[in-house]
């Protein structure tokens, strides 16, 4: 089968003008068509172009995810921020200074804006904060100052240590313990610090607040000092100037510049002391070694001796100190010594007893010569000053008043060398020779009962006391004299 000539005679068989119309038609269609189309698309594009001329856009800010309202430009709020830390930075000088939140931006296109710049520029004015980079110094992991960098905090804590412990040996203390070396013996009278601690636990650790929160350098020094104020302290029994010091937390030096004259060696009972009371946050704790060179006191021996009077007295030995070495941990706060223990002890040089021979025999009362043992001058009564400065100068005795009765009794067996009135203040005076080196003197007599020359005994009646002299009240003033140097009677009665 010829399948190629059949396929061509049937196309050929429709008219050749006909397909020509067809074809015509066609084109004419598709023209319209893209007409047609041409027309959508600019509408469209037209429509877009007008829609977005009526849109607008606003700014939704938030402070972390506080909403604070819209503006319809960002730059109002960026304005206001730059101005603060601007503001701020001028009041508060080398600070670093920025807003203590995040503030973020979310846009919005609207056909109607519904921004209120002033009203949200209003909100967020009141609601940040600014803050600037900080040293928190904080004390038992509490922060209590803020300074502006490490660099003020390290100068704040070491100046607090500076007023206890000079800079030089701080700085020597530092490079001993990076040598990590042992340390060279000590000379005499040599010290050394082998530790300096806080007594809190101190630490340091970035912070951000507010400028106004951060104090300056002499700020945080008054802040930690802490406020001073004066007291005053009444001295009761068993007081002493170190004991009173030690209370209050002052060194001896300062105790003394409050109370100026005041004689440390001679308090009594009731005495007021003004004292500075102060309450520092921080205490420095320091550890310091020391050796000294001091001396070592001698014994003392006492022989009797039958063959030599009552009173009379013969050193066989003379006594001599001798030297030891001390080497001391002291341990110091806030410049007050708290303890000082000794840690090694080296005798360089024994003592040398002494030794005295004392005499048993009783002296016969008619020949004036003392017992060596003194009584009590009055009929009971009680001591109302003791010897020691008073009043700006020396109270040479004691005074005894309120006794039982007023008669006064010689101390010991002697002979009177004065009896008469003193124009020195002493008033009607008596004085004994005891003859075996002691003399005593009794004062402010009201009546004497002896004469110069006379021989007394032992608790014999020599007078009544009085007020006579410089004197205020009844009482006797009683004094003892050994080789012509003035003694404690304490030491005697």
């Amino acid at each position: 089968m010829n399948w190629r000539g059949n396929i061509s005679n049937r196309t050929c068989s429709f008219p050749k003008e006909g397909r020509m119309k067809r074809t015509a038609d066609l084109a004419k269609k598709l023209v319209i068509t893209g007409i047609l189309l041409s027309s959508i698309t600019m509408t469209a594009e037209a429509s877009a172009t007008a829609l977005e001329k009526d849109l607008s856009t606003v700014y939704h800010v938030y402070i972390g995810k506080e909403y604070m309202g819209a503006v319809t430009d960002q730059n109002l709020v960026e304005d206001l921020l730059q101005q603060k830390v601007s503001n701020t930075e001028k009041e508060f000088e080398g600070l670093h200074i920025d807003i203590n939140k995040k503030l973020t931006y979310v846009p919005e296109q609207v056909f109607r804006p519904i921004a209120n710049n002033e009203e949200t520029i209003e909100k967020i004015e009141q609601s940040i904060v600014i803050q600037a980079d900080a040293i928190a110094i904080k004390i038992n992991n509490q922060p209590v100052v803020y300074v502006k960098d490490e660099s003020e905090a390290k100068a704040v804590l070491d100046k607090l240590q500076y007023e206890y412990v000079s800079e030089a040996d701080i700085r020597a203390f530092e490079m001993q313990k990076e040598l990590d070396a042992s340390l060279p013996a000590l000379a005499e009278n040599e010290s050394r610090i082998v530790n300096v601690k806080w007594k809190e636990n101190v630490s340091l650790e970035p912070a951000r607040v507010e400028p106004n929160k951060i104090y300056t350098l002499e700020k945080a020094l008054s802040f930690f000092s802490g406020a001073s104020q004066e007291a005053v302290h009444t001295v009761v029994e068993g007081d002493g100037f170190e004991k009173i010091a030690n209370k209050y937390s002052l060194s001896s030096e300062q105790l003394k510049a409050l109370n100026p004259g005041i004689n440390e060696e001679s308090i009594e009972i009731g005495q007021t002391f003004r004292v500075a009371v102060s309450d520092p946050m921080l205490h420095v704790l320091v550890e310091k070694e020391a050796y000294t060179v001091e001396t070592l006191a001698y014994e003392k021996e006492v022989v009797e001796d039958s063959t030599m009077y009552k009173g009379e007295t013969k050193i066989v030995q003379e006594g001599k100190e001798g030297k030891v070495a001390h080497t001391y941990i002291i341990k110091e706060e806030n410049g007050i010594q708290r303890e000082k223990n000794i840690i090694k002890e080296e005798i360089l040089q024994e003592p040398v007893k002494h030794i005295v021979h004392k005499g048993t025999m009783e002296v016969p009362a008619e020949n004036g010569t003392g017992t060596g043992s003194f009584t009590w001058p009055a009929n009971g009564g009680y001591i109302s000053s003791k010897q020691g400065y008073r009043w700006g100068k020396m109270h040479k005795g004691i005074d005894i008043a309120r006794p039982d009765s007023y008669e006064i009794k010689a101390a010991d067996n002697g002979v009177v060398v004065s009896a008469g009135f003193d124009n020195g203040g002493y008033g009607n005076q008596i004085i004994i020779d005891h003859h075996n080196g002691y003399k005593t003197m009794y004062a402010h007599l009201d009546s004497i009962a002896v004469s110069v020359g006379d021989t007394v005994t032992q608790g014999q009646q020599i007078g009544i006391m009085g007020q006579t002299g410089d004197s205020t009240g009844t009482h006797l003033h009683f004094e003892v004299y050994k080789d012509g140097a003035l003694q404690n009677p304490l030491d005697y009665l």
